[in-house]
């Protein structure tokens, strides 16, 4: 990484504010012409540590993705083997891309009231591919991290999966309306075409090299085995690869005034739990987690020792910040919430852990899903086993 290209292109963005387009890229033109990936990261990453908000840095991140793009698009990169944890991502973009083409016919007709069905179903399949932006988010962005704390450029990109998730539902709610505005289909749709293409661009000119460059073939490995998790969506299942993570259970026992259970007892309460439990020390960073069978909310084991963060969208951590604070200053114990996520409706609470002197200790996130709960009826006092009828 060339350091004093970075400083020179530092000032390239910040003089584009103000001064017209062409000439300065001419007075630039031999860095942007030979920028890298990892150097175009450090810029993002500039930017936020210098105090730009991640929608500043959103707002012109495509303008210089494009003028950055030839040499972007020359850099050359080890291209990872066939049913590798990058191979498995970039063959989800390439049927994404597929499905975008399927759909451009569609477009060019601009007939939007008898092709309603086919453009919701488009829609609706866009939501599988959520899985792809999560197997980012909660496996390849905190292998990233722990390589390197000054990859917060990642949030940047965060930020650009929120913008395509609230995206799709604005188009699902123009052709919900009773009367739909065929100029406003035109632009919503416009607005996700281009956001899904310029995310695809990103993370195959930027985030990927970058992961091919940073990450040992063992690391990237584990993130494969991590992914079978959220699936792949579009492409078919590749082959699991042999577990490379064995769950390390001590010896000795848990003992308080109130009984004792050994480590393995302890690690089985946790998962047959119907909640999810996360734990983030008095440093703010993620601890445990449990592993129910159901989880509401995805957790891989590359999470511990994140930064908190780092572990929850840039439109919303502040949320998670101010929490965490009125814990540490003792203003407050606990916080709840409640979601509705599909056919789920969610209760999450955070809760203050304290010494018995009232010292900080961290805090504890547990959420579940409360349909069926809420959902109760009468009483039942007979046995009745869930799965018989």
């Amino acid at each position: 990484m060339d350091k004093h290209r970075i400083q020179r292109l530092e000032e390239y963005i910040r003089r584009s504010k103000t001064e017209s387009g062409f000439p300065l890229y001419q007075e630039f033109k031999e860095d942007i012409t030979s920028i890298t990936p990892m150097e175009t990261m450090e810029l993002m990453n500039r930017r936020l540590i210098d105090g730009e908000e991640v929608k500043d840095v959103l707002e012109t991140l495509d303008k210089f993705v494009h003028v950055f793009s030839t040499a972007l698009k020359n850099h050359v990169w080890t291209l990872p083997g066939q049913g590798s944890f990058l191979w498995t991502l970039l063959e989800e973009n390439k049927a994404l891309a597929k499905r975008l083409d399927t759909l451009r016919p569609t477009l060019l007709k601009r007939d939007y009231e008898n092709d309603k069905l086919v453009y919701l179903d488009f829609l609706g399949d866009l939501n599988a591919f959520n899985a792809h932006y999560l197997k980012k988010e909660n496996l390849l962005f905190p292998a990233l991290e722990l390589k390197n704390e000054r990859f917060v450029g990642l949030k940047v990109m965060w930020a650009l999966h929120d913008d395509i998730r609230r995206q799709i539902k604005t188009c699902i709610r123009c052709f919900a309306k009773t009367t739909m505005d065929s100029k406003e289909i035109e632009t919503q749709i416009g607005i996700l075409y281009f956001q899904l293409c310029g995310n695809i661009e990103k993370e195959e000119r930027i985030l990927f090299p970058i992961a091919s460059e940073v990450l040992s073939t063992n690391e990237l490995d584990a993130l494969l085995e991590e992914s079978f998790e959220y699936g792949f969506p579009y492409i078919d299942t590749p082959e699991k690869p042999a577990s490379q993570a064995k769950t390390s259970i001590p010896d000795g026992s848990f003992t308080t005034s109130t009984g004792s259970m050994s480590s393995e007892q302890l690690l089985s309460l946790f998962s047959v739990l119907p909640v999810d439990v996360t734990f983030v020390d008095d440093q703010d960073k993620v601890r445990f987690f449990n592993k129910g069978k159901d989880r509401i909310f995805p957790r891989s084991p590359a999470i511990i020792g994140r930064d908190v963060r780092n572990c929850h969208p840039p439109q919303s951590v502040h949320v998670v910040l101010d929490i965490i604070e009125s814990f540490k200053n003792k203003t407050q114990d606990s916080a709840t919430f409640w979601i509705q996520m599909g056919p789920k409706f969610v209760l999450i609470q955070y809760f203050a852990l304290r010494s018995e002197e009232g010292e900080y200790l961290g805090t504890l996130e547990v959420s579940q899903n409360v349909s069926e709960i809420r959902a109760l009826e009468g009483e039942r006092r007979i046995l009745s086993w869930k799965n018989e009828k």
